[in-house]
């Protein structure tokens, strides 16, 4: 292999590592925000139960 080729080889591996982490890091605010979503709708049933009662 070629120092050329090497290198593009390096940069693409690099690449390839922020596009995973941008997804591993979007995935989780992601995931955080559905159960935060998820939460208010329990509460919100739970104090729908309570003025019911």
């Amino acid at each position: 292999m070629s120092e050329v080729g090497s290198e593009k080889l390096d940069s693409e591996e690099i690449f390839e590592e922020v596009v995973s982490l941008l997804h591993c890091y979007s995935m989780k605010l992601y995931s955080k925000r559905k159960v935060k979503k998820i939460k208010e709708v329990l509460e919100e049933k739970e104090v729908n139960r309570e003025d019911e009662s």
